[in-house]
């Protein structure tokens, strides 16, 4: 009731906008959306899946109902997250390409720091956006990265810091989806 969130500059955001020409516009989408139901969404999900991966269908399946998942992560209780592993030519980039661009909000980062993470998921409210981590180093030995892992699943996870600046700690939601993409298998234990 008493805070206004205004979006940010084109240029500050960490995703691609959603951008309209007008209301117009808008409304066409809410029509078309009417239209649909959950499983014309994957069915369609599923062939952009099958068009731009040449993988099992086990892995098209699964980047298809992450696709459709990620735009209602805020609606689940819990979420899980993705590690695709192999080595160079295997695909896995592709697997976090196409996520990044049909996905929900998708931030497509290589070899994140915890640091980036929690401000590019902030402090407003959990399921802001959605993470892929592309060319994932040794995750397992940082565990500023382990903590966001660790509390992510759930949304009421966050995690803390104190702000440099100020002293004063700042608290980060940690809640999204997150594909990991490396070429070795971490620990997270």
């Amino acid at each position: 009731d008493v805070r206004v969130i205004e979006p940010p500059h084109s240029q500050s955001y960490p995703y691609q906008p959603y951008e309209f020409k007008n209301m117009e516009e808008v409304l066409g989408y809410r029509e078309r959306a009417l239209a649909e139901n959950i499983d014309s969404l994957y069915q369609k999900a599923k062939r952009i899946a099958q068009d731009y991966n040449d993988q099992r269908k086990e892995k098209t399946n699964l980047l298809a109902t992450e696709i459709i998942s990620s735009y209602f992560q805020d609606l689940f209780p819990t979420i899980h997250y993705t590690i695709v592993l192999g080595g160079n030519g295997s695909g896995k980039s592709s697997y976090g390409d196409v996520f990044t661009e049909t996905g929900y909000r998708v931030v497509n980062l290589t070899n994140p720091n915890a640091a980036n993470i929690n401000r590019i998921l902030g402090c407003i409210e959990v399921g802001q956006c959605t993470i892929v981590s592309d060319e994932t180093g040794p995750i397992d030995k940082n565990t500023d990265l382990m903590a966001i892992l660790k509390t992510g699943y759930a949304p009421n996870g966050r995690t803390s810091k104190v702000n440099d600046y100020s002293r004063a700690p700042e608290f980060f939601y940690t809640y999204c989806f997150k594909i990991i993409i490396s070429e070795r298998m971490p620990n997270l234990r």
